[in-house]
């Protein structure tokens, strides 16, 4: 025992004596935000709008910062929650050999020592000059943390230049060509256009062309660069708007009324869906799954002949692959002779467009062969479906049949690939919009921004959802 107590005291006696190693060099190595609050809106049973707090810790733990040592900029390139409180956060410094960070006050006074329990605003950029152990040399960060200034998940919708030029017009279409939007109206017989530019977007401009009746059934359907209609019996393009060159003239469809990334879609004069797949040159009889021999003809009595629209978004299983909606109504006559006057739901089809190495020709499949399953899609003039989020949002006019609705009371939404529908909570009317139109036409920028363009009241509308603008 005398022996272990000695010579314990001796290796105390041998670290007692032992000195601390001085750094002339350092860095931020990490930067973290450990604790923080976030202030969110709700409404009280009594619809009022009240603010409450919660813990954003898990939140501030999923924020990763970057630090540039060149520039010495520290900052988090995916902003925080719209809500979180950046006047008072609590944060994790690290540093190379153990140098001391020291927060540089906004306004003239002494640093102070940056401590984990310290709370500091970072309303504005911060700097922290982090010594060396030896106290010779120093390094200093400027710390930025961005916090969003909008919810991610609201609608946001800015009205644009009203056209006048469409508030005594029924019928109207609409395209996106480059930083053109274009509106075709239907004018005494013929399609006029006119067009504003994102360089001018409060300025209306009439093109110089006209084109037949025909041309407003289809849907100004842009793939690339280029503009496709169907127009005095022949398939057109055009790369401006104004200037149209003929595609085809023979077996060409009546309406072209949608695109995938490889195909162009159509509807014959017997309202059957064509299809190109060499860029509008030539046109076929698209394809219809018969699940049983000889019950093809069956199946085309429950294809959509009115109010048709087509959209696609990128398939979420397959690459190189397209999911493409077909949507409208059966004859909406209410007539006793009719015998679809009384569909409560219109018909939704899909087409799974597969461009991989010996893929097979898609084939048009019926969602919904009888009326039985709830949440299809209901039955509505001017009906608009459109490709948004990597889902399908669908609204139109006055109802049609039995269910029938107000006109624009609802838009819907469906997340499992056209098979069911619900009012969407995601996509929001415009706040103020006149819905005492005539037609409304929806149609989708490269910028994620949803167009709304209404003949009788000549209203336009720019929105999107906030988080698809974030960089």
């Amino acid at each position: 025992m005398v022996i272990w107590v000695v010579g314990t005291m001796t290796s105390c006696v041998k670290n007692d004596d032992e000195e601390a190693t001085l750094y002339d060099d350092t860095a931020i190595t990490s930067f973290s935000l450990t604790s923080g609050t976030q202030y969110k809106h709700t409404l009280s049973s009594k619809g009022e709008d009240s603010i409450y707090a919660v813990s954003a810790n898990t939140i501030l733990a999923n924020c990763f910062f970057s630090i540039d040592h060149y520039t010495g900029e520290i900052t988090n390139k995916d902003s925080l929650p719209k809500g979180i409180d950046a006047s008072k956060l609590l944060c994790s410094v690290s540093t190379y050999h153990n140098g001391v960070p020291y927060l540089v006050p906004l306004e003239a006074g002494p640093e102070l020592v940056l401590q984990a329990t310290d709370t500091v605003s970072f309303l504005s950029a911060r700097t922290i000059r982090v010594v060396s152990t030896n106290g010779q040399n120093s390094r200093t960060y400027t710390v930025k943390v961005n916090v969003h200034k909008e919810e991610g998940d609201e609608f946001t919708w800015h009205k644009m230049s009203v056209l006048d030029a469409i508030k005594d017009v029924e019928t109207i279409e609409s395209a996106l060509l480059g930083n053109r939007l274009l509106v075709f109206a239907l004018k005494a017989n013929v399609t006029e256009i006119y067009a504003i530019t994102a360089d001018h977007p409060d300025t209306w401009e009439k093109l110089n062309t006209t084109l037949t009746a025909q041309a407003i059934n289809s849907k100004g359907v842009v793939r690339g660069d280029t503009l496709f209609i169907a127009d005095d019996g022949m398939v057109k393009y055009s790369l401006d708007g104004e200037t149209y060159t003929p595609l085809a003239t023979t077996n060409v469809p009546v309406a072209i009324l949608g695109k995938s990334f490889r195909e162009l879609y159509g509807q014959s004069a017997e309202g059957l869906p064509m299809v190109s797949t060499d860029g509008g040159r030539t046109w076929t009889t698209d394809a219809i799954a018969a699940v049983e021999s000889g019950d093809e003809e069956r199946l085309k009595t429950l294809l959509p002949t009115h109010d048709m629209d087509f959209t696609c978004i990128a398939h979420p299983a397959l690459d190189s692959a397209d999911y493409v909606l077909m949507a409208g109504n059966r004859n909406p006559e209410q007539t006793e002779s009719n015998p679809y006057r009384d569909d409560r739901y219109g018909k939704v089809w899909r087409k799974v467009a597969d461009y991989g190495i010996n893929a097979q020709p898609g084939q048009w499949v019926c969602m919904h062969e009888t009326e039985e399953r709830a949440r299809q899609l209901p039955r509505m003039d001017n009906l608009q479906i459109f490709g948004y989020d990597n889902l399908f949002l669908a609204l139109g006019g006055e109802g049609i049949g039995p269910d029938a609705q107000p006109a624009y009371s609802t838009i819907y939404e469906s997340r499992d690939g056209g098979l069911t529908w619900k009012a969407s909570a995601r996509c929001t009317w415009p706040t103020g919009m006149d819905k005492a139109m005539h037609m409304l036409s929806v149609t989708v920028d490269k910028y994620n921004n949803v167009w709304f363009v209404c003949s009788g009241t000549g209203e336009v509308w720019k929105g999107r959802l906030n988080r698809l603008g974030w960089e």
